[in-house]
């Protein structure tokens, strides 16, 4: 088989693949720009040396076989790793240079304030394009490619096939309130935090608050405000007895960390998974595989790795 495939002519490929999609020697040809007695000898060629039959010829017009469509698929895979290929190179030519189009995930934000200036510095000519959203609204971005690659925690029962997860580390939840709380500065049970209002992310942009849900199950609170805007959860919990969720490195970064603290909670909540999402089989640039790196090294310096990194996409927190 190694003989046969040095011996194939990507010219001959390319003469087959236009004949296979047009279905018609005479456009083919033309579009080829070459006459049809020579692209006839091309195919025939081919089938001579693979000793197999590409196309049947009917009064209809030609029909291409079983062998033809396994062809096909092929030639247009080594087509796009081709030009893929031909995209890297020229980036490895110019790496310090490129275009990152990057999700961020909101309790990634404060990672990424630490990380992005150094790492522009050290590459002046990158150009970097942040959406900021939900995990599920990024995981969307990808698989529609508006976004090169997201950084985020794992969304909820979403892991489409043509994506890829990488798990980063986990990021444990906690329970968060005003400086002056009355939980504050000793240690407190789940059921302590029924006696108080609770603000919570919108359900319908953040999983973690199904699981919160289902955790306190009967114990809940009667009053819970529901929002989609961090700064607005982050002020009803620095002005007020009301009680939030969040991952704890989001406090590392808050803006507002001197009047807002985690409880000491007995036995915890739970965990969230952060990983890298890039669409499966697809080439990440140099510039894009560097910005990477750079975020993995700053949640390695910040020391909140909490699980071993793997390519397999995670189970969704409990």
């Amino acid at each position: 088989m190694s003989i046969l495939v040095r011996d194939l002519q990507s010219r001959f490929i390319r003469y087959f693949t236009v004949l296979y999609e047009m279905r018609n020697i005479t456009q083919a040809a033309e579009r080829l720009c070459i006459t049809q007695p020579a692209l006839s000898n091309s195919v025939r060629t081919l089938e001579r040396q693979m000793n197999i039959t590409l196309f049947d010829r009917t009064p209809q017009g030609i029909v291409p076989t079983a062998y033809a469509d396994a062809l096909y698929r092929r030639a247009k895979m080594s087509e796009a790793e081709l030009y893929l290929a031909t995209a890297e190179m020229e980036q490895i030519r110019d790496s310090g240079s490129g275009r990152v189009r990057l999700g961020v995930g909101p309790s990634m934000l404060g990672v990424c304030s630490h990380f992005l200036p150094r790492a522009l510095a050290a590459r002046p000519r990158l150009e970097v394009n942040i959406v900021e959203g939900p995990a599920r609204y990024l995981t969307e971005q990808v698989s529609a490619g508006r976004v090169d690659v997201a950084i985020c925690t794992m969304p909820h029962g979403v892991t489409p096939a043509d994506l890829d997860f990488e798990f980063v580390t986990t990021l444990p939840t906690v329970a968060v309130v005003r400086a002056d709380h009355p939980l504050m500065g000793r240690p407190v049970e789940r059921l302590d935090l029924t006696n108080y209002p609770w603000v919570v992310a919108d359900s319908a942009l953040e999983s973690s608050t199904e699981d919160l849900m289902k955790l306190f199950a009967d114990q809940r609170p009667q009053t819970i405000t529901s929002t989609n805007s961090p700064t607005l959860m982050r002020m009803m919990i620095a002005t007020s007895d009301f009680i939030g969720f969040m991952p704890k490195i989001v406090l590392a970064h808050n803006e507002g960390s001197k009047t807002i603290g985690a409880l000491d909670l007995i036995g915890g909540i739970y965990d969230r998974r952060l990983v890298i999402i890039t669409r499966t089989k697809s080439f990440l640039p140099p510039a894009s595989a560097f910005l990477m790196q750079q975020f993995r090294q700053a949640i390695d310096a910040l020391g909140i790795i909490g699980g071993e990194r793997r390519t397999d996409p995670p189970a969704s927190a409990s």
